[in-house]
């Protein structure tokens, strides 16, 4: 399963084909790069610190792959996390609360946002009425925070 990594290029509007950049350095994890990520993600302020407690051949890999993490953007370095460990444990909470404060049209745009495996904790009305592309964006970026 070496999918690549798609990160899309950051406008106001969909990207073109051409534009979404493919990144081909996609490999299966192993427990120290795992550990990294999470540390990296998760612990910045004392991801330099926790990581001296890997082994010495095991210090090399996890400096090298910090590096690495820390130079990607922060929805990379999140969606690489989701990817690698899973969502949040408590996801289904935070969408509930994203749900009850949010007006009407963005709701109805959150429920369309809101990935599959999660939606059956979330009986959304299906309406006619169309939302718009600001509002689907908006919510798009509203799910993926409350779930990572």
């Amino acid at each position: 399963m070496n999918a690549p990594i798609i990160r899309r290029v950051r406008k106001h509007r969909d990207p073109a084909p051409s534009e979404i950049e493919h990144c081909d350095d996609v490999r299966d994890l192993g427990f120290v790069e795992r550990v990294t990520l999470f540390l990296c993600g998760m612990k910045q302020e004392t991801a330099a610190q926790l990581l001296e407690g890997f082994a010495a051949h095991q210090q090399r890999r996890a400096r090298e792959f910090a590096c690495a993490i820390n130079a990607w953007d922060s929805p990379t370095r999140q969606g690489r996390l989701v990817r690698e460990l899973g969502i949040r444990h408590d996801a289904i909470s935070r969408l509930r609360s994203l749900m009850i404060e949010s007006p009407v049209g963005l709701r109805r745009a959150i429920c369309e946002a809101i990935p599959s495996r999660l939606a059956q904790h979330f009986p959304c009305v299906k309406t006619d009425e169309s939302t718009s592309p600001a509002m689907r964006s908006l919510a798009l970026r509203l799910v993926r925070e409350a779930i990572r």
